[in-house]
C-alpha cells in the first residue's frame, strides 16, 4: 500500500488537486457574498489544507524511514537518546 495515498486511493497532490478544481467551479457558480458560497468556500479550502500538510508530513516520514533503514541497531539507540 502506497503510504501517499489517502482516503479514496488519491494521493494528497491529486486531493488537493480535485478541491482546487471544486473552489474554482464554486467560484464560477456562486455569486460573492452569498453566505452559502462562503461557508462551501471555507470547507473546500480547509480540506486542501489539510491535503497539502498531509502530502507534507507524509514526505517527511518517508525520508525519516529511509534514514533509520541504514543505521545498524547501536545506531538507531544513539539517535532515541538525542
Amino acid at each position: 500500500m502506497n503510504p501517499d495515498r489517502v482516503s479514496g486511493g488519491l494521493t494528497a497532490f491529486e486531493l488537493g488537486k480535485l478541491l482546487a478544481e471544486e473552489i474554482h467551479i464554486i467560484r464560477a457558480a456562486m455569486r460573492p457574498g452569498e453566505p452559502e458560497r462562503a461557508r462551501v468556500l471555507v470547507q473546500l479550502c480547509t480540506a486542501a489544507l489539510r491535503a497539502f500538510e498531509s502530502g507534507d508530513l507524509a514526505a517527511k516520514v518517508e525520508h525519516l524511514e529511509r534514514m533509520f533503514a541504514g543505521l545498524a541497531e547501536d545506531g538507531r539507540r544513539t539517535i532515541r537518546a538525542v
